[in-house]
């Protein structure tokens, strides 16, 4: 996949029968949280199990058609907080697609005094299944992962790292359609 043919690849973009499994780890103020999800799509059904920290749950949701899941992941982490830590997950692909319909591959500039370097296109695998890179540095340190396959419509793997020094990793650990 090159990242300038964006037709290629749209997040949020699920196939009629798709199942992923994902660990989650978060670390802010230098205390790590753990978590693990499923998300499980098979025609208009969307079931989401996991447990984030000392909570958890199941989700299962029929609807209309499959367009329709990304909203039904979105408002059942409003209502569900063992669910929210999935959103960094769920939105992790935005900037990609932002990046990837400008056509840029790579790219250095300083802004505020800090010089950032985004580079894109670098093989990654996860879960057995390849993908492409994208990285974001700012002076020299990696603050933005992502890995991305052309037919899945969520990330491989993402870590994102913020100014106060919290960090957040998601790593597909299972797919299957």
């Amino acid at each position: 996949m090159v990242l300038s043919q964006v037709g290629e690849w749209q997040p949020l973009q699920f196939h009629e029968k798709e199942h992923f499994e994902y660990s989650i780890v978060q670390t802010e103020e230098g205390e790590k949280s753990t978590g693990n999800y499923s998300i499980s799509i098979e025609g208009n059904t969307l079931k989401i199990e996991g447990k984030w920290k000392n909570s958890g749950g199941t989700i299962t949701i029929q609807t209309g058609s499959p367009d329709e899941i990304p909203g039904q992941l979105m408002g059942q982490m409003l209502f569900n907080p063992w669910l929210a830590p999935l959103g960094y997950t769920l939105f992790a692909t935005i900037p990609y697609y932002a990046i990837a319909s400008g056509g840029i591959t790579s790219m250095e500039q300083t802004q505020d005094g800090k010089r950032i370097k985004l580079t894109s296109g670098n093989t990654c695998s996860y879960a057995g299944q390849k993908g492409k890179r994208l990285t974001i540095e700012e002076n020299g340190k990696v603050v933005y992962d992502l890995c991305i396959s052309g037919d899945i419509g969520l990330p491989l793997y993402m870590k994102s790292v913020s100014d106060d020094g919290s960090i957040y990793e998601a790593t597909l650990k299972k797919y299957s359609r």
